[in-house]
């Protein structure tokens, strides 16, 4: 078996995150292993812009459909999850962070 990898840039695939730890690049990672071919993907975090590293095999799929993949699988979930950025102040301890997690996965 041979492997390639190919390197795309996150704001691309995902415009709306704002950071790579996000949850939906973990979806999107997780979707793009499903995929014949992929072997597997992971964040590099540490390059500016984020980018998520996809290893594929390139005689099961091409480095064009795994583009396609992922573009694809991007704009899904930019349709299917909002992103909103809302701003607090007042939150001057670590635990409210966590308090105001609760409340807010608590609304419809």
């Amino acid at each position: 078996m041979t492997e390639e990898t190919v390197q795309l840039d996150i704001p691309l695939l995902l415009p709306e995150i704002q950071d790579a730890r996000d949850a939906c690049v973990r979806r999107l990672q997780a979707e793009l292993q499903t995929r014949k071919g992929i072997l597997h993907s992971h964040v590099e975090i540490d390059k500016e812009p984020p980018q998520l590293c996809i290893h594929f095999d390139p005689d099961h799929i091409s480095l064009t459909a795994v583009h396609r993949l992922a573009r694809r699988a991007g704009a899904n979930f930019t349709e299917r999850y909002r992103h909103e950025q809302i701003p607090f102040s007042g939150l001057d301890v670590a635990d409210a962070a966590t308090g105001l997690a609760a409340d807010l996965e608590a609304l419809p």
